[in-house]
């Protein structure tokens, strides 16, 4: 019994969060944003990212920090794509709430941000050394040199 109210409140959490992005999307025409979903019909994967973002990395997009480290109070992991910029001011270009850290998880997120930045690859990638991660920027961006952050 508990876990059918644990999956209806699952899957309405799931209808308001992607009622609330459409709205976003009628507000910010370069509002971009792409969801998954697991076979209980609950959000598995969530990327977004705003116009402001998009064009934050036609400008910065050369060097792009992936930041998957938060997984500490949901059963989810927060996910921000980041650099600093010429004024040392953090730039988030966008962010994503993915259910696992698998190699397949890494390069749909991955996919999913070059497609939101119009196909643009970083020349830098800086991430920490997971493995699966590692492999995944190396297949969705080739060229870039990868860094691990300090």
């Amino acid at each position: 019994m508990r876990s059918k109210k644990k999956r209806e409140s699952n899957l309405c959490d799931t209808k308001k969060t992607l009622d609330f992005l459409k709205k976003c999307s009628l507000k910010d025409d370069s509002f971009y944003w792409r969801h998954n979903v697991d076979k209980d019909g609950g959000l598995e994967h969530l990327f977004l990212c705003d116009g402001t973002a998009r064009n934050d990395w036609s400008v910065f997009g050369d060097v792009l920090s992936f930041d998957a480290t938060n997984k500490k109070k949901y059963l989810c992991l927060v996910v921000v794509f980041s650099r600093v910029n010429h004024h040392n001011q953090s730039i988030v270009f966008s962010a994503a709430i993915v259910g696992n850290e698998t190699y397949e998880t890494y390069v749909w997120l991955l996919e999913r941000f070059l497609e939101a930045m119009g196909g643009k690859s970083p020349i830098s990638v800086i991430s920490d050394g997971d493995i699966t991660m590692r492999n995944a920027i190396k297949r969705v961006f080739p060229k870039a040199c990868h860094r691990l952050c300090a």
